[in-house]
């Protein structure tokens, strides 16, 4: 029914997603390479703009040599080779294209250029949302418009699991993909996709404890208002083998405290405190590591060499 129609574009969305994987490092290379090209051809254009002002400079001086006839003064082969060395100088004795048609020619691919590399960096930012599209894109398709509103549980029982099921999955991919470990169920209301829900309150608690349900979130904090849902995107021991191997693979053996979990600049860095203990202790009981606990309830770990 509902599940097995959104399933299917789940299979065309999967497979997009991994052929985007595959793309970045090209992607980023080819940036470079033409931020390296827009840069040399932009240098090469101020250099045809300075060797204007000096033939301009050229022009006047030959003038003016006309309308004097002689400058006992200063004589024009002087000017002239002056000018010469200001010309070598400018252009750092490289040849350069004089011809109005030239540069043309590289105006109008410095133009190309710069709108390929606005267009390549526009594509690179996607909204939180954006991505989410990409693995749901049914939840902004007109035909499915109805699944902004919850099925009665007694009424439609099947068509409220089959809701439930999809929603949920929604939700914790949008935990996953914007690094949210605690989800606050007041944000989202204001949130898309589920801003849109006809009982907007009502359909976000449901799908919360959908998730409580599946033993993939919990409730935390103040657990009588449920005001905030850490959320099991990973498991903790997925989290252990991830700190882990970053450890290992950056030789890091002298003691973690918290701070630097925090500036690792990696999805665990901001995981509860609550859950860095718990990871350090399970680590310490596999003698991976071992767990420091200092007076002023500050902690971290310290990795033992293979």
């Amino acid at each position: 029914m509902i599940a097995e129609q959104i399933r299917k574009k789940k299979v065309i969305s999967e497979k997009s997603e991994n052929s985007e994987k595959e793309k970045p490092q090209t992607e980023d290379l080819e940036s470079l390479k033409k931020k390296k090209e827009l840069e040399e051809r932009e240098a090469k254009l101020k250099k045809l703009q300075k060797l204007k002002e000096l033939e301009a400079e050229l022009s006047k001086i030959e003038q003016e040599k006309t309308a004097t006839v002689v400058d006992k003064d200063v004589p024009l082969v002087e000017l002239e080779e002056k000018l010469k060395v200001h010309i070598k100088s400018a252009t750092k004795g490289e040849i350069v294209l004089k011809e109005s048609a030239d540069e043309s020619i590289i105006n109008k691919e410095l133009e190309e250029l710069k709108k390929e590399v606005a267009q390549e960096q526009v594509l690179q930012v996607k909204t939180l949302y954006e991505k989410l599209l990409e693995l749901h894109d049914w939840i902004e398709e007109p035909q499915y418009e109805f699944m902004y509103s919850m099925p009665n549980p007694k009424k439609a029982k099947q068509d409220f699991e089959s809701w439930r099921e999809e929603w949920s999955q929604v939700l914790l991919d949008y935990a996953r993909i914007g690094t949210f470990h605690i989800i606050f169920p007041k944000r989202l209301l204001t949130e898309k996709p589920f801003n849109k829900f006809i009982n907007r309150k009502k359909s976000i608690m449901t799908l919360c404890e959908a998730l409580v349900e599946k033993d993939l979130a919990k409730w935390v904090g103040n657990k009588k208002k449920k005001d905030q849902l850490r959320v099991y995107w990973k498991s903790l021991e997925e989290w252990i083998t991830i700190i882990e191997e970053w450890a290992y693979n950056n030789a890091i053996f002298d003691v973690v405290m918290i701070p630097d979990i925090r500036n690792s600049n990696q999805e665990f860095a901001l995981l509860p405190v609550e859950d860095l203990k718990t990871i350090f202790r399970k680590l310490e009981k596999k003698h991976k590591a071992t767990m420091i606990e200092l007076d002023d309830n500050q902690f971290g770990i310290k990795f033992k060499l293979v």
